[in-house]
């Protein structure tokens, strides 16, 4: 689809056949768009956007027009545009509900012009085995979905979520790569995949339901990531596995608060290791430092803040209604510093309410 020197064109496209290519190029003043009308699209090569898209020329569109988009190559999006939205850019799934899916078993790419951003309404990874890997930043509007055997490769690149994520696969990250929750209604985390860098930017939060394993850096930039009665495993054994403080009440890992709860596993390296948990339960931010000062093998240390009194003590006046479990796994020649903090003012209210309990 060619709009080159014609003026601007507007392709409908209504296809019940998979296509093995589509390129849609247009040129200053000559706005090529291709439209879906009423099929969804199936693409078993790649799907190609060239020329680029600014407020004043924006010359190659693809338009979902709302319909599902099932691609087996590659998407080049050659449209500089960093807009984020469902209608604008080079790529326009138009509503919420729309769908891209990448469903190769094998390696695809989401690339393009540089510094650009390729905007999908809810984006799946499906097909069998097989990586995606990005070249530049996308943001999904709606869901991801990494279905069991796929991997999605940031390749340094930012993959920003505004819904839920469904990853039963597996998500890598390189350098300051990343996926990024940015929505502003709690996003829930679902699946039994493992993510690589993950970056929480939601005043709302997020919950994940179920166990979750982060193999890089979690970034906690606002909110709350809510882990309930799960377990959550950072197996980066850096002191830098969790990022983004100063942490508080509303910038922390929340769990229950009960004694069952899984809480957050760090894993550490042979030698000193000195890590802080940024745990709290409720609206009470107590954190653990957990400073490893000896050590010649490498382990597993877990905290679980607890919302109660510990069963090996009586009530009375001066009795902290709340204590951290504490495991460890692996290690040999241990010496470890712990530091467990609670506001003092909390602490003198809540000895108060056990004395006359």
């Amino acid at each position: 689809m060619d709009a080159t020197g014609v003026g601007n064109q507007t392709y409908d496209i209504d296809c019940n056949i998979t296509l093995n290519e589509l390129t849609i190029t247009g040129s200053a003043g000559n706005i090529a768009t291709g439209r879906l009308r009423v099929n969804p699209l199936t693409l078993t090569n790649q799907l190609s956007l060239s020329g680029d898209l600014t407020i004043s020329n924006d010359n190659s569109i693809f338009d979902a027009n709302g319909l599902n988009v099932f691609i087996g190559g590659d998407l080049f999006n050659n449209n500089s545009s960093t807009a984020t939205g469902l209608n604008v850019g080079g790529y326009r799934p138009q509503t919420a509900t729309q769908t891209t899916t990448f469903n190769r078993a094998g390696a695809q790419v989401i690339g393009g012009t540089p510094a650009n951003l390729t905007n999908f309404a809810n984006l799946a990874l499906a097909g069998g085995s097989g990586t995606l890997t990005l070249n530049r930043n996308i943001r999904i509007n709606s869901n991801l979905t990494i279905n069991s055997g796929k991997t999605l490769a940031d390749n340094g690149n930012i993959a920003t979520v505004i819904g839920n994520i469904a990853n039963n696969g597996t998500h890598t990250s390189t350098g300051s790569g990343r996926i990024l929750l940015g929505g502003t209604t709690q996003q829930q985390l679902s699946g039994t995949g493992t993510y690589g860098n993950l970056e929480l930017n939601n005043a709302a939060g997020a919950q994940t339901l179920g166990d979750k394993t982060i193999t890089g850096v979690l970034t906690l930039t606002n909110g709350i990531l809510d882990i309930g009665s799960n377990l959550l495993s950072l197996t980066n054994t850096g002191t830098g596995a969790i990022a983004g403080g100063p942490f508080n009440n509303t910038r922390m890992i929340r769990t229950n608060g009960n004694n069952s709860d899984q809480g957050v596993q760090k894993s550490y390296p042979t030698g000193a290791s000195n890590f802080l948990f940024p745990v709290g339960t409720g609206s009470r931010y107590t954190p653990a430092r957990l400073n490893v000062t000896a050590n010649t093998a490498p382990g597993t240390i877990r905290v679980a803040p607890v919302n109660n009194v510990h069963p090996g003590v009586e009530f009375g006046a001066n009795v902290l209604r709340y204590y951290w479990i504490v495991r460890s796994t692996g290690f040999a020649g241990l010496t470890v510093q712990p530091l467990l903090q609670c506001a003092r003012r909390w602490r003198r209210r809540n000895a108060s309410r056990n004395g006359h309990a």
